[in-house]
């Protein structure tokens, strides 16, 4: 990556970061390195990233946040639908489901019907 995408990645990273969390500004601990902190002086950083809290750089500090927001975005995105799925999962075997599973319950069978295939069933 050259050197004029990475700041155009900077400008972008910033403006979001910016945008989502007003009042934020740039920060450095002299043995970790640089971090974004919110209006009260907390690192914004999700805490299940700690090796992208603190950056060498105030770029990549802009860059790791704006990454992370992203991840945390997509996740979320995630479980929300995996926990509408996990509603409408039905266990086999389950006794606490009141519903059956087997075909038969739910298909009836005539006695001269045929395959798809024009021959009559076994």
């Amino acid at each position: 990556m050259n050197i004029e995408q990475r700041i155009e990645q900077y400008g972008r990273a910033r403006r979001k970061v910016e945008k989502a969390h007003p009042g934020a500004k740039v920060s450095a601990h002299e043995n970790a390195g640089y971090f974004i902190e919110n209006a009260d002086g907390k690192n914004i950083m999700d805490p299940r990233y700690p090796e992208l809290a603190y950056a060498d750089t105030v770029m990549d500090a802009y860059i790791n946040l704006d990454i992370v927001s992203h991840w945390k975005k997509i996740e979320d995105r995630n479980s929300w639908k995996f926990r509408n799925d996990a509603k409408t999962v039905c266990v086999v075997g389950d006794a606490s489901v009141t519903t059956s599973a087997r075909v038969q319950d739910y298909v009836t069978h005539i006695e001269d019907w045929n395959t798809s295939d024009g021959q009559p069933e076994d």
